[in-house]
């Protein structure tokens, strides 16, 4: 995965939200669509933000610039409720 377009993506995140982070260990992924196997190195970074429609709405235009801008036919955008205490 090429190291400046995930710097630009990082870049952009804590533009947007003012904090990010991102695992450095390599996590490698296969999967299969149709006879094809695909192999991936996955990076994840993570944003922490209150739930609410904004948020989710930039996330959905997101990961589709993301698919595009990494060559991937998909990507994975999660979200998870959590408690700080």
């Amino acid at each position: 995965m090429p190291a400046a377009l995930l710097r630009k993506t990082f870049r952009e995140l804590e533009a947007r939200f003012g904090a990010v982070s991102a695992e450095r260990q390599t996590i490698l992924g296969a999967w299969r669509q149709g006879e094809k196997t695909y192999h991936d190195e996955l990076v994840r970074m993570f944003v922490d933000v209150p739930a609410n429609p904004e948020h989710d709405q930039f996330f959905q235009n997101f990961k589709e610039i993301l698919k595009s801008r990494f060559q991937q036919l998909e990507l994975w955008v999660t979200s998870h409720d959590i408690r700080v205490l």
